[in-house]
């Protein structure tokens, strides 16, 4: 900043000092200017100090202010008359030129080089197109710079050039980085589309091919090759796919059951959904009873969740029971393949809470649907009003006709306590509420299903499910239905029949072979357009719906032989689900004691009771042997220690397939050593629920408690009511919880659940099934001066008890008068005075008592009211 100041000083003062010169007016009487020692001592103090600044600065403007100088100086040089002044002035001009000639070169090489180094450095490094400028402007830098005497200077720009081009190697290589990506990526999803598809090993192959595809294109980071990359993924999967259907057998993938009614079976690929029992092709549709078995008996219903999976209803299963399963003669879509018939079992188990939603039709019909077969609908509340509800035959519906007192277009809701499925858990939330508004019905009917189910005697039945109920038309009709082959050759038609629920049509047929000598059948169902719902809006025709109607040779192998948890059997576990097999179904259990000693071999019958899974319970898959001796016991019931082999003969056990294939003979040992014991209490308290009151539960245990509190608690999974009192009742073994007023507002069915540890923290937890009645205690509303001598008091809500004079007071005009009788009519107290009260006083009544209350033995609130007239 100082040199700059210098400068810019030197410079006005220049040119102060050449202007004044050159515009200075020539006269006799001004005194004649020296303009030879002018021009030395502008040379001196202004041309020869710049010429040094601007050798040094090598600053653009600093060798402009030097030519400016120079040019003046010129200038003034012409004005000298004297010609031995004149030539000395001219030479030191000439001398002073070739260094501003030479400058001059130097700033603008710097110049152009500096300006050479700032476009490099600004090029963009972001496309390929731009990395090549800038390859050029960092040649054109890079020659600009050569040419600059300056060392500091040059070595200076050349650190900025240097900078710069590092960033420029790694946005190449960067490039090149991306380019190989993508290569590779392009690459291998090339290798996945050319892969062969012709083996299930072929298959396979080809999925771990489709994994370094899809790997290798999510490091691409251009979004369009990804984009196009993933969409070649994606249509080579779908070929892959249904090329390894073609390949694949028709099997079950997965059975499972969350309750103890329904089973789902999926199969591993799309199979015959023929829901038509005279569809030659009927035998090998998923949808027909008559290929299913569940513990030995066909389904009572199969429905149809998608192309791959069904639900079977059966009669209901006992929790913790086994559950054997049979599918067999079902074919694919293409009805070229026909599965081998699957067993498998599991144990009954159903831990799921049921849900329920809620819908209204235009008749008031309330239908509540549960996610699950029920036992009880509970209770049940539309608004404030408590409604019977009527399960159907499914268990899965409830419903009810809302009466006129119901108003049409408003909302309601609908609050479901206490109802429980078939295993008996609660429903999830207790009270689950859905809301509900009467409809006006304009709504056309809709045929919502169309499936095949299980008749009468073995019959079948085609099953047209509507989304409301229907009435009959002219002709006494409900509706038709045509069923046509997939020709379009119409195999029948018929009317429509009510079944018990009255959104359900039938039409049955007699049983046949639904193959009708095909190996698979298609049919098409279709209802008539014409049908009407009850209040006369007519359904259009629906949809087509097109209904789709194969061995285990593996015998159970020996796997593994361990102990018990509790020491008292040998478990033996096999390869799969097994059954006891008839006839040879013993086995022969060997004992030699540790000292050496060999003892009598005991023989052991199996049984249905010797089923266990691997963990030696009954909750799981049975694929497992209870082997009991009690030859060799100690007193508490465990084995002995020393070594136990077992010898199963062949044919003891079977599979769970038809053919019943049996095992061969094999031998398992196993080493049985002393047990380890630690000695802690861990066994959880003994709880007993008791409903003292209302309000009032108590929870009595075999052993002290640790305190609790309302957080061990819970009403219908929620927390406890705000105010809710928990604390011991008498000892260490007793804990009451005490529920406030106000907590429950309409009485039904609940679920009160405890936590409770005894001292050792052993935790035992229940779940109760009460009924809390309503307890939001009424209140007094208003009071009206009927007559002189009789006040009427109205209550929130109907009352009982019987009152005494004294459970009221009267004061008028602050003055306490006499009450001579009080009567209870329903929600109206009658407050009898013994002395008439003017028009002009002031009178208050008090409620001071505790005899009245409301039909659930809630107390009146005492309150104090001002009295109108």
């Amino acid at each position: 900043m100082a040199k700059a100041k210098k400068i810019l000083s030197l410079a006005l003062a220049a040119l102060v000092t050449f202007g004044s010169m050159g515009l200075a007016p020539a006269s006799a009487a001004t005194k004649k200017v020296d303009y030879y020692q002018i021009a030395l001592t502008n040379i001196n103090k202004y041309l020869k100090p710049q010429l040094t600044i601007t050798k040094q600065s090598q600053s653009e403007e600093d060798l402009k202010l030097l030519q400016s100088y120079y040019r003046s100086l010129k200038i003034h040089m012409s004005r000298i008359t004297n010609p031995r002044q004149k030539a000395a002035i001219s030479k030191q001009l000439m001398e002073l030129s070739q260094e501003i000639v030479a400058v001059t070169a130097q700033v603008k090489a710097q110049v152009a080089a500096a300006d050479a180094v700032e476009a490099f450095e600004l090029a963009a490094l972001t496309t390929q197109e731009e990395i090549a400028a800038a390859e050029a402007l960092y040649a054109d830098a890079l020659d600009k710079v050569q040419d600059i005497a300056d060392r500091t200077v040059r070595v200076a720009l050349m650190n900025r050039i240097n900078d710069k081009k590092a960033k420029l190697d790694a946005a190449k290589k960067g490039f090149e980085n991306v380019a190989a990506t993508l290569k590779a990526a392009e690459d291998a999803v090339k290798a996945y589309e050319e892969a062969k598809l012709t083996t299930l090993d072929e298959v396979k192959a080809a999925r771990d091919l489709e994994k370094k595809a899809t790997d290798a294109v999510a490091k691409v980071t251009d979004a369009d090759k990804k984009s196009a990359l993933e969409k070649r993924i994606a249509d080579q999967k779908k070929k892959v796919d249904e090329e390894e259907i073609k390949l694949l057998p028709v099997a079950v993938k997965e059975v499972k059951s969350d309750n103890l009614m329904e089973i789902l079976v999926v199969f591993n690929q799309d199979v015959c959904m023929i829901d038509d029992n005279t569809n030659t092709n009927w035998a090998a549709s998923a949808l027909n009873t008559a290929n299913y078995k569940v513990n030995g008996n066909a389904p009572t219903k199969v429905e149809k969740i998608d192309s791959k999976t069904v639900r079977l209803t059966a009669a209901a299963f006992t929790n913790g029971s086994s559950v054997a399963v049979e599918v067999s003669g079902i074919k694919n879509v293409a009805l070229d393949k026909t599965m081998a018939k699957f067993t498998t079992a599991f144990i009954a188990a159903d831990t799921t809470a049921p849900t329920a939603t809620a819908t209204v039709d235009a008749l008031r019909k309330v239908t509540i649907t549960f996610s699950e077969p029920m036992s009880t609908v509970g209770t049940v509340y539309v608004g404030t009003t408590q409604v019977t509800f009527a399960l159907d035959s499914s268990l899965k519906k409830a419903t009810a006709t809302l009466d006129a007192s119901f108003e049409a277009g408003k909302a309601y809701d609908v609050k479901v306590f206490g109802a429980k499925d078939i295993k008996g858990n609660w429903i999830a939330p207790n009270p689950t509420v859905a809301t509900i508004t009467i409809p006006v019905d304009n709504v056309k009917p809709t045929v919502v299903n169309v499936e095949q189910v299980s008749g009468a005697n073995n019959n079948t039945k085609i099953r047209v499910t509507m989304s409301e109920r229907l009435k009959k038309d002219a002709n006494n009709k409900y509706g038709v239905v045509v069923v046509k082959d997939l020709a379009g050759n119409t195999i029948g038609s018929f009317d429509l029949t009510t079944e018990a629920d009255a959104e359900k049509f039938i039409y049955e047929t007699a049983e046949q072979n639904l193959l009708g000598g095909y190996d698979y059948r298609y049919v098409n169902v279709q209802v008539n357009a014409g049908y009407a719902d009850l209040v006369g809006n007519a359904g259009d025709a629906s949809i087509v719906y097109r209904l789709y109607v194969e061995k285990d040779k593996v015998a159970p192998a020996f796997k593994e032989i361990k102990l018990s948890e509790d020491r008292k059997f040998l478990i033996v576990v096999l390869s799969e689900k097994i059954d006891v097999a008839t006839g040879a179904n013993a086995v022969i259990v060997e004992y030699t004691a540790n000292d050496g000693i060999v003892y009598d071999p005991e023989t052991i019958s199996l049984t249905q009771a010797n089923l266990l899974d691997k963990d030696g319970k009954t909750t799981g898959d049975l694929v497992a042997i209870k082997v009991a001796p009690t030859k060799w016991l100690n007193d508490d019931g465990t084995l002995k220690i020393g070594t136990y082999t077992v010898k199963f003969a062949a044919n003891a056990v079977k599979d769970l397939s038809a053919q019943e294939n049996k095992n061969v003979a094999f031998t398992a040992t196993i080493q049985v050593g002393p047990a380890t014991t630690t000695v802690k209490d861990t066994t959880a308290p003994t709880l007993t629920f008791t409903k003292v009151g209302e309000r009032l539960f108590e929870i009595t245990s075999n052993e002290d408690l640790t305190l609790p509190t309302v957080a061990n608690f819970k009403l219908d999974g929620n927390a406890m009511p705000e105010g809710t009192k928990v604390y011991f009742y008498l000892n260490k073994k007793t804990v009451r919880v005490e529920l406030p007023y106000e907590s429950i507002t309409l009485t039904a069915p609940r679920q009160f659940t405890y936590s409770l540890a005894d001292v050792a923290g052993n935790v035992t937890t229940k779940t109760e099934e009460v009924t809390i009645k309503e307890n939001v205690r009424p209140q007094l509303t208003s009071a009206l001066l009927a007559d002189p001598n009789l006040i009427v008091i109205t209550a929130s809500e109907n009352l009982t008890g019987t009152p005494a004079v004294t459970d009221f007071e009267v004061y008028v005009d602050g003055t306490k008068v006499t009450v001579s009788s009080v009567t209870v009519n329903n929600n109206k107290i009658n407050i009898n005075l013994a002395n008439a009260v003017s028009q002009t006083a002031v009178v208050k009544v008090k409620y001071v008592g505790s005899t009245l209350a409301d039909t659930n033995a809630n107390p009146l609130v005492n309150a104090e009211l001002n009295v109108a007239r």
